[in-house]
């Protein structure tokens, strides 16, 4: 009876506090990577269910744990942590606005090209975005998006959101302006393929 060994109740060597502070850095570095799938023109359209997006930012999460330099639990609960949110929030949300601002060149070629050619009367619900947008315009944003998955540009995509967080670690500060100029960059750009894309 003395040679049992007797065991605590509960996960073995790990107490709740740990995994309660794995828990808030897991979801505070999933914050970047969910805004990106949410904005993103085919990781975040109307026809990719929400489970399957969520599911999404969580898989992706998993190598970020790995070699991302994350803030302390302390500083995730300190009320400077709102300003870190916001960051993440803010860096995600504009890489996938970014990508969706070139897109966005095929809807305005078909949109100019199906007014010219008379065509604008043609109209359907567009199924990646769910607004009403001129058949030219939907067919050419579906070949883009079908050439964008073709050539693994969703990989390249989401390699470049991983690598941000080695070079912009989360929870540190960057310039805002940059990603303003990069917006308004990106806005001009779209015009130009826009335009080349119509020629």
């Amino acid at each position: 009876m003395n040679d049992l060994i007797t065991y605590d109740a509960g996960i073995p060597s790990m107490a709740l506090t740990e995994v309660l502070d794995f828990s808030l850095q897991y979801l505070f570095a999933m914050l970047r990577v969910g805004a990106f799938v949410i904005a993103a023109p085919v990781f975040g359209a109307k026809f990719v269910p929400l489970q399957v997006r969520i599911m999404m930012a969580v898989g992706l999460t998993i190598p970020v744990m790995s070699y991302a330099q994350l803030p302390s639990v302390e500083a995730l609960t300190s009320p400077s942590a709102i300003g870190m949110i916001l960051g993440e929030i803010v860096l995600g949300l504009s890489a996938g606005l970014l990508l969706t601002i070139f897109f966005s060149a095929a809807v305005v070629a078909g949109d100019r090209i199906a007014t010219t050619a008379g065509l604008g009367f043609a109209a359907q619900v567009d199924p990646a975005t769910g607004s009403t947008a001129p058949v030219i315009s939907q067919l050419l944003s579906l070949g883009l998006m079908v050439l964008f998955v073709a050539s693994d540009g969703h990989l390249v995509a989401l390699r470049i959101m991983l690598d941000s967080y080695i070079y912009i670690p989360p929870g540190t500060a960057f310039d805002f302006e940059l990603l303003m100029q990069a917006g308004i960059a990106a806005g001009g750009e779209m015009f130009v393929y826009g335009g080349k894309l119509m020629m």
